[in-house]
């Protein structure tokens, strides 16, 4: 993988190469999309000559039925189950239709609202039998009796709406009425028979409308409006007009988000700074949301975990890299029927055509070519895409397809290390463990960075018992010019470790992945691991110690491989003084493996043994081995206090402790003789006392 190339030829946002077909829309066809079910409906002459039920979930079977003509149908939706189709046709009635194994068996039943000015403004399926009506006057949750083709009213609550919208995911409705100001009403259906109020606010003076319609305010609103999952929160987003005054932060368009918390408030927390007039739509895949503008043709890409300016409470958000066009695609011709008249061509597809809606999450539509797509991230892209590294990093960590393009990302970054490394002449290198080159500098620093995000999806709220350096998260570097120091700790870099607790609505955010020890070790650690270059050998050292260093501070467990490869690594260097620094600022726990490693080492490094021996004595299991490794060494009086000791009182064989001192010989050794032959052997013998 190359590091921060551009590659003009590939596309971050893609459609999907195989569309969904249906016949499209025209004079006797009729095409409606349920983004709750993810479901495209094609109704020939009202559906009185048919209707196609299609998915862009492969795994949900397509159906075809009819149904009876009573009029122009203004909204179609199955049951959660398919069981029942409920069909608006009036603005105050709605009909439903009983399924069974995709096709109807009964005739159609109707519900019409009470009171002839008040008007079905639409409907939701809240469970597989329980249906929300959404008046001009009321909200009114019917339970469906299919059996009994009718339905019967749990809940009602009056409110006077001029619009509304709904998330299937969290089961929150926003509903909008106005007074003297616009107030949104925010509702949680979760709980089947009830309608919960979580709390109501109001919208911006400047999207009030002085003195327009209640009908203009609903048009010009509920085109602006959505509710959306991201990170597990539930926010209502709505487009307006960027903010003149404000010029560090000024902008054409501005997307505001309201995030619905637990406590049941609704705030204002981030907005989305878009460079574009006209025409715009919104898409979210994987937690990232896309920016649609038809006039610029370009797709704006923003990701609410890492980058924003936070001014007054309010983390404004710019692009993560430069817009760009979704990539382009072409059809075959003889597989969609709109194109059939071009025998056996390839026919390029048109982006941002006028004839597209796209609908939540990531579905977009052309009704006139007949054809379904879903939008794709090419995340492999972002290296090249995101220059800041530890940008690139933080956008990867919450990406479903982001473990192998990161681990990928690592080798590569590595392997310039080592390119750079090698760069040295020999004379250069002092041994002294740190690099003067200001590249190697930095990718010290984003090594650290990303050992440090790797411990944080380990785990996300633990805290760190140490400080550690980091680089400061903002704006994509072309984007801004705010300094660093106006980053408060509601910042980007402090909002990445709160994406994973949920507001009680929407399903908590879970981590896509998770970094072992045994990934950093095969994709750093092992890339030049033949290279006997001091210089490749000391980037290891610097590299394993922060990796270390990174886990200690999070109280991540360090697995064995990752000491022993510090140990060897110092040995090849040959600065064994490492050794003690290593072991006394905890970056080598003590464990018997690593203290036979050091026992290895004693030939070439003296001081090895006495490292090894002093770490078994901590190791309060391990006074056996120790006696054993002090009498090999003819350090008799110290393994006689070793055994002597009344917490010890090992059972060791008197006649191991007399053999060991009678090979003495020197005379200079006769008073350690003396003292092994004068003690209370039996003392310590528990064999012996029997």
């Amino acid at each position: 993988m190359e590091l921060n190339q551009p590659d003009g030829l590939q596309h971050y946002v893609t459609l999907s190469e195989e569309p969904t077909i249906f016949e499209p829309m025209s004079s006797v066809n009729s095409v409606f999309f349920d983004t709750a079910q993810q479901q495209i409906f094609t109704l020939r002459s009202r559906g009185i000559m048919g209707v196609n039920v299609k998915s862009p979930d492969s795994s949900r079977p397509s159906l075809n039925f009819r149904i009876e003509d009573h009029g122009e149908v203004l909204c179609i939706k199955f049951s959660p189950d398919s069981r029942v189709l409920a069909i608006q046709r009036t603005p105050h009635s709605i009909d439903f239709l009983n399924f069974s194994n995709g096709s109807p068996i009964s005739s159609e039943y109707s519900h019409t609202c009470k009171g002839k000015k008040i008007k079905l403004l639409g409907f939701v399926w809240t469970t597989a039998t329980e249906i929300l009506l959404v008046t001009t006057e009321s909200l009114e949750l019917y339970q469906v009796l299919p059996t009994k083709r009718s339905l019967r009213l749990e809940k009602q609550l009056f409110l006077h709406t001029l619009w509304f919208t709904w998330d299937a995911t969290s089961h929150v409705l926003v509903a909008c009425t106005k007074n003297t100001e616009l107030l949104c009403h925010t509702f949680h259906l979760k709980t089947a028979g009830a309608i919960t109020k979580i709390c109501k606010f109001s919208l911006p003076s400047n999207l009030a409308l002085d003195n327009a319609q209640p009908d203009t305010v609903s048009a010009i609103l509920q085109n602006s409006c959505l509710l959306a999952c991201i990170y597990g929160n539930v926010y209502l987003l709505i487009a307006h007009e960027g903010d003149e005054s404000d010029q560090d932060e000024a902008a054409s368009t501005t997307i505001s988000m309201y995030k619905f918390s637990g406590d049941g408030l609704v705030k204002l927390t981030d907005e989305l700074l878009v460079e574009s007039n006209g025409q715009f739509a919104i898409s979210l895949v994987d937690n990232v949301v896309l920016v649609h503008c038809r006039n610029e043709r370009v797709t704006c890409v923003y990701d609410l975990a890492f980058g924003g300016h936070v001014h007054n409470g309010i983390s404004k958000h710019r692009p993560v890299f430069p817009p760009e066009s979704i990539g382009p695609l072409t059809l075959a011709s003889n597989t969609v029927p709109a194109l059939s008249s071009n025998l056996d061509a390839k026919i390029p597809i048109e982006l941002y055509s006028p004839h597209w809606v796209t609908n939540l999450p990531s579905v977009v539509i052309d009704g006139n070519l007949g054809c379904l797509w879903t939008l794709k991230l090419n995340n492999k892209l972002i290296p090249r895409l995101i220059r800041k590294r530890p940008h690139i990093v933080d956008f990867l960590v919450n990406r479903e397809d982001g473990k192998r393009i990161l681990l990928d990302y690592c080798t590569a970054l590595y392997n310039l290390s080592v390119s750079e490394a090698l760069s040295y002449e020999t004379s250069d290198f002092d041994g002294d463990y740190s690099f003067h080159a200001d590249g190697l500098n930095q990718r010290l620093d984003d090594f650290a960075y990303i050992f440090k995000r790797f411990a944080e999806l380990r785990h996300p709220h633990s805290r760190r018992k140490s400080p550690v350096h980091s680089t400061v998260v903002g704006p994509y570097a072309s984007f801004s010019t705010l300094p660093a120091d106006e980053e408060t700790e509601n910042s980007a870099a402090s909002r990445k470790m709160s994406m994973a607790v949920e507001d009680g609505y929407a399903p908590a955010f879970q981590r896509p992945f998770t970094v072992s020890q045994s990934d950093v070790y095969t994709h750093i650690f092992l890339v030049a691991q033949g290279n006997e270059n001091p210089h490749v050998r000391s980037l290891l050292y610097a590299v394993l110690v922060e990796y270390i260093r990174s886990l200690v501070e999070h109280e991540i467990h360090v697995d064995h491989s990752v000491h022993e490869l510090l140990v060897s690594t110092i040995a090849r260097l040959e600065q064994y003084d490492q050794l003690s620094y290593c072991i006394q600022s905890r970056l080598l726990a003590d464990s018997k493996p690593i203290a036979l490693q050091l026992l290895a080492l004693e030939s070439v490094y003296p001081a090895a043994g006495q490292l090894a021996i002093d770490m078994l004595k901590r190791l309060s299991f391990s006074n056996e081995e120790v006696v054993e490794l002090l009498l090999l060494k003819n350090r008799l009086i110290e393994a006689l206090r070793r055994v002597l000791r009344p917490v010890d009182r090992l059972a060791y064989s008197a006649a191991r402790i007399r053999g060991s001192s009678s090979e003495l010989s020197d005379s200079s050794n006769c008073n350690v003789r003396f003292c092994v032959a004068g003690c209370d052997i039996p003392c310590c013998n528990t064999r012996t006392q029997r």
